[in-house]
């Protein structure tokens, strides 16, 4: 304890913290939920680490499953509202009120909370420019100013009680469980590892809650995060569940370096 008092500086922790701002700054999207993995608060020790770059970020980012992809079905030509019968679509946190796509994927028009009537979900390239919303006045078609175009994922038409998504590059592709492993908040970890929250996708908070940002890594024995207590969000810890992503402990590291 005496070394963590000044003028002691931890140039250990420094070299970490130091390559995280550095990848913050060339991108902002990036969320490191995991960061205690690798990156604990002392005086708890500093983890192993090889001193790249690309394993600490793998080790502190979110983590998605890797897509088991089934066959799909021939885009019909021209139908930019197809989806495919395997998948469905979800809505995420994205939003832009830019004329362009900033990215390709699902975006659909709304204004304020509502989708726009008769308007559904289309496929968009990046920079492609969204289609214009005509609405009727009674005596003519007139363009639809306000519009926020709401970017929507596609995700398997499966059991698995959890699916979460992002951007691609955001975060770190694991194997889904064999079987799931999951735990109420006012439980403690019964698994050392990667641990994601959920609600269900009727729930009003479930784009707020069901996202990798929310994930958190614990040690077995350690209390889950409160809803209230810990992101202020007025939700009932008996809404959430907490699903077990990747079974790892403080040092381990996954095959693909996290």
């Amino acid at each position: 304890m005496d070394q963590m008092l000044p003028p002691y500086i931890d140039k250990a922790r420094g070299k970490r913290y130091d390559m995280l701002d550095d990848a913050l700054f060339f991108n902002r999207s990036r969320r490191f939920p995991n960061l205690d993995k690798i990156l604990p608060l002392p005086p708890a020790e500093l983890p192993p680490w090889d001193g790249t770059r690309d394993s600490l970020l793998k080790a502190v980012m979110g983590v998605t499953f890797a897509p088991d992809l089934p066959p799909e079905a021939p885009r019909p030509p021209g139908d930019r509202h197809f989806v495919d019968p395997a998948y469905r679509l979800r809505m995420t946190g994205e939003t832009t009120n830019l004329r362009n796509a900033p990215f390709a994927g699902y975006w659909q028009p709304y204004t304020g909370t509502e989708p726009v009537k008769n308007q559904r979900p289309a496929l968009y390239g990046k920079n492609e420019r969204f289609d214009t919303i005509y609405v009727s006045d009674g005596t003519r078609s007139i363009p639809l100013n306000g519009v926020t175009w709401v970017y929507l994922v596609t995700v398997r038409n499966n059991d698995y009680p959890v699916d979460p998504v992002a951007v691609p590059g955001l975060t770190r592709k694991v194997a889904r469980p064999a079987q799931p492993v999951t735990s109420r908040s006012h439980e403690v970890c019964k698994v050392g590892g990667i641990w994601q929250p959920w609600v269900p996708e009727s729930h009003p908070l479930q784009v707020t809650v069901n996202q990798p940002w929310r994930q958190v890594f614990l040690l077995k024995g350690q209390p889950f995060p409160q809803p209230k207590r810990d992101w202020l969000l007025d939700l009932d810890e008996k809404d959430v569940i907490w699903h077990l992503m990747e079974q790892t402990g403080p040092g381990m590291v996954s095959k693909d370096g996290g």
